[in-house]
């Protein structure tokens, strides 16, 4: 400003700019703001040092030693330098001359002790000009007092301008407005402290073990909470990181942990990891801990990392618990995995026994009466095998690995073997039995044909069960259409005693009756309706029931099928000879002489030469003696199994193309990928059907189409026998009539031998089962002393495969008893049961084997003594 004289008037002048519509308040208002802000330390030092570079003062912090750390803007425009030159720079550099100089380093000693100094200083700026401003420097505290450094003003005074008077004014002015700041200065830092005490009491009240640590002091500050986590006091740990911290860590961790904490200094976000530490009593905890830095200098350096610990023993124990049940869980399951497939075999190899004999029988009946009786038989056969089937794969429905067919077949062929298993069973309760088809059923459909099958056989045998007079009467009809899409709805009504709303409710759960009394009167598990709803869904269709108390209900279910083809489907049934090339060599690979048997007369009876191994060794030897068009392999053998012997077929040049066919009792979905692995092409369960065991041949060894006939219409080779129109018997020469078993003998409830169940597998034919029980003494004698060499030697395999064969050829000849005690043998050996209940369950083996070949000599002795009286004839 000028004067009148013109003479230049230096005022200094603060002024601050409000926003519209707010009113300006007085320097207290804002200090009195400033106090009840926001309560994080992090925010109130950042708004400090907001105020701080706007002040309209020349702001400074010095060091202990009187080096620069901080100036504002403010202090830069006077000066004329900038940030970077002055920052690290000995206040004292910028001085005019050595008596400026001499006079701070006393003021510097009297500052360290606490006192203030207010006064002029003559500084020299960036273009070497003289400058005089007034100073006043005040010393820096911590919390606990302690002087960090100083906290300077600095205000020009420019002399060339001002007079004595307004140098004094100016003066006055600017210790006025130094002491304002200073004040502000104090409010600030009084308001940190508080909200610091603030932040002592939280930390003390957390359930949370809270440490703050100085890096470069290596000062550990915890709570008490951290202290009585691990059963500490303050008092028996250390001030420092190693003592409070780092030697409590699991010595196989500390040094992972030493090497995470030291990391942090480079990282910007925070750490978190799991350690554990030791506790008073010696025992360790799992600690979880999270940490972050919170503070560094200038330079970068860490200066105080704040962490919290929380402990996860309980969390940790329950997760050992939980693994542990896991485990048990798991080897569980292999148990039952192992069990469930040990019992397929089992009883799918008397059941191979009883469908091919009922096939061989069935090809050479003439009697129409008997002819229809086998048919049913093998009709029963095939679905006690789907019922079989479906019982032991029960873990598989569950787990939704199911695999459902995908086949055409013909409707009425359905409806007419259903009414047909059933029709005996309802004439014997003298009910009236019906079968309802829509007309506008396709005559062909595709779908699952066993499964569809087996449900509906579920329905009706209910009904039977649950009906004393009246009728059946089973449906089927198209619900929807759409292309050659359809939804069939079938149904099963009957007459019988009907179902309350509550029973409805339980029905189609797992081992659910209508109530407790019905199984008790009626029998049964209650699973057939369960199995059938998870069928019914894998087929995308629903189950339902409609029923009234004493009149009856009606039982339903829908599956969504597609259109058929014709009646190609079942030409391999009708007519094997017109798709199989006859005289092709078949090598037939199983241990089971009884196997060997069936599948021989039933490959023969296509016309197809075939040779036999006993195992996969003996197997190799046949293949590279001769020529062979394709092989059916057994998997469990001794020696050699079948898929080793695979693997070693498709190693060899020569067999890169010869088609291998799985035979094998294991019916699960996982023993199926093994085989396709091991390099098979195809996959047949025992009992095996002949059905399927034709299409396999029809697709690996097909009738060679003659020259000029039609596709399709394949005729055999010009030196193979004319093949028959239809599947005719392989007929033998007649034997003589063979001995029968004398009336009474082994009948007792304590036989070992069923000889009623050994003939059958022999087909009746008592010379052969004479025989093979002659053989079964021979080989059979010795076979505890080879287990127990086995054992004693450690090989549990070969002794696990005795047992395991001991099982196979018992329940053959029809020594059930040993069979049993064979099969919980080779469960023990296979689970890896040792000493003394090992040697129980192998005395009780040997025991029962005793038994029965006496029992077998002796049955041998009385068949050959009757031997001259007539017995029936073979079948």
């Amino acid at each position: 400003m000028k004067q009148s004289s013109q003479s230049p008037l230096w005022k200094l002048i603060r002024s601050r700019v409000f926003p519209a519509g707010q009113p300006a308040r007085d320097a207290a208002a804002e200090a009195r703001e400033f106090r009840l802000g926001g309560s994080q330390l992090e925010v109130e030092a950042h708004t400090l040092w907001q105020v701080v570079g706007q002040c309209p003062s020349a702001l400074m912090l010095i060091d202990l030693r009187g080096g620069i750390l901080y100036v504002n803007h403010k202090y830069t425009e006077i000066t004329g330098y900038t940030d970077e030159e002055l920052k690290g720079r000995a206040l004292h550099t910028i001085l005019a001359d050595e008596e400026e100089k001499k006079r701070f380093r006393r003021q510097l000693e009297a500052l360290r002790e606490g006192e203030r100094w207010s006064g002029e200083q003559a500084l020299i700026d960036k273009d070497q000009q003289v400058l005089r401003g007034w100073s006043h420097i005040v010393p820096v505290r911590r919390f606990d007092g302690t002087i960090t450094g100083f906290f300077c003003t600095l205000e020009e005074i420019t002399q060339k301008f001002l007079d004595a008077a307004e140098r004094e004014a100016a003066r006055h002015t600017l210790k006025r407005i130094v002491d304002q700041r200073t004040g502000e200065l104090q409010s600030a830092l009084e308001m940190i402290r508080a909200n610091e005490e603030r932040y002592s009491m939280a930390l003390e009240a957390t359930q949370e073990g809270i440490w703050d640590w100085n890096p470069r002091t290596d000062e550990i500050h915890c709570n008490q909470a951290y202290y009585s986590m691990l059963g500490y006091d303050r008092e028996d740990l250390g001030t420092g990181f190693r003592a409070s911290l780092l030697d409590l860590v699991h010595e196989d961790q500390r040094e992972h942990v030493y090497r995470t904490f030291f990391q942090a200094g480079q990282a910007s976000e925070g750490l978190l990891l799991e350690y554990q530490m030791r506790a008073r009593d010696g025992s360790y905890k799992w600690i979880m801990c999270r940490a972050k830095v919170v503070l560094r200098d200038l330079d970068g350096s860490v200066e105080r990392i704040v962490g919290a610990h929380s402990d996860l023993t309980l969390r940790k124990q329950f997760e050992l618990d939980l693994l542990q049940a896991k485990e048990s869980a798991e080897a569980a399951s292999r148990a039952k995995s192992r069990f469930l497939a040990n019992m397929s075999h089992e009883l799918r190899t008397p059941l191979n026994a009883v469908i091919g004999m009922t096939f061989l029988l069935q090809r050479g009946a003439q009697d129409p009466v008997l002819l229809d009786r086998l048919n049913k038989i093998g009709d029963a056969g095939q679905h006690l095998l789907s019922l079989i089937s479906n019982i032991l794969d029960m873990s598989k429905i569950e787990a939704g690995m199911m695999v459902m067919e995908n086949a055409n077949f013909e409707t009425r062929h359905l409806m007419k073997k259903v009414e047909n298993m059933v029709q005996e069973r309802a004439a014997a309760r003298d009910l009236a039995l019906e079968v309802d088809l829509d007309p506008g059923l396709p005559p062909f459909l595709r779908g699952d044909a066993l499964r569809l099958r087996q449900v509906l056989l579920n329905y009706v045998n209910n009904a039977i069960k649950f009906t004393e007079h009246g009728s059946v009467r089973i449906g089927c009809r198209v619900q929807e259409e759409n292309g050659d899409d359809f939804l069939i709805h079938f149904s099963v009504a009957d007459t019988g005693i009907g179902l309350t709303e509550d029973q409805r409710d339980k029905l189609f759960q797992n081992f659910q009756q209508a109530d407790e009394s019905t199984s008790r009167k009626f029998g049964g598990t209650g699973l057939g309706l369960a199995i059938s709803k998870q069928l019914v869904s894998l087929m995308g269709g629903e189950v339902g029931v409609e029923s009234e108390i004493g009149k009856g209900s009606t039982f339903w279910f829908t599956a969504r099928l597609r259109r058929g083809a014709g009646p190609a489907a079942s030409a391999i049934i009708s007519n094997p000879d017109a798709l199989i090339r006859r005289g092709a060599r078949v090598l037939l690979v199983d241990d089971n002489e009884i196997n060997r048997e069936i599948a021989s007369e039933i490959l023969e009876g296509v016309g197809l030469v075939v040779t036999t191994a006993n195992h996969g060794a003996e197997a190799l030897e046949r293949l590279e003696a001769e020529p062979f068009d394709l092989v059916l392999m057994d998997i469990q053998m001794p020696v050699m199994d079948g898929l080793e012997a695979t693997r070693a077929i498709r190693r060899h040049p020569s067999f890169a193309d010869l088609p291998v066919i799985a035979m094998t009792a294991n019916a699960f979905e996982e023993d199926r990928q093994i085989c396709y692995d091991a390099g098979m092409n195809g996959y047949l369960t025992k009992p095996v059907s002949p059905d399927s065991l034709y299409k396999l041949l029809a697709e690996w060894l097909p009738q060679e189409a003659a020259a000029g006939d039609d596709a399709g219409n394949a005729g055999p080779p010009a030196d193979a026998a004319p093949a028959p129109a239809a599947v005719e018997p392989v007929r033998k020469p007649a034997e003589a009539a063979e001995p029968a078993m004398p009336p009474g003998a082994f009948e007792g409830e304590g036989s070992p031998i069923n000889v009623d169940a050994g003939l059958e597998f022999c087909g009746g034919r008592m010379t052969s089962y004479r025989r093979l029980l002659g053989r079964f003494c021979e080989l059979k004698t010795g076979a505890t002393r080879e287990l127990l060499d086995a054992l004693k030697q450690g090989d549990r395999e070969t002794a696990e495969r005795i047992a395991h064969s001991m099982k196979g050829v018992a329940s053959t000849l029809g020594a059930f008893a040993l069979s049993r005690v064979a099969a919980d043998l080779e469960f023990q050996i296979g689970e890896g049961e040792q000493g003394i209940s090992l040697d129980q369950h192998v005395l009780r083996f040997d025991e029962e084997l005793s038994r029965t070949l006496a029992h077998i000599r002796l049955l041998i002795e009385n068949g050959q003594e009757a031997g001259e009286v007539a017995g029936s004839p073979s079948a």
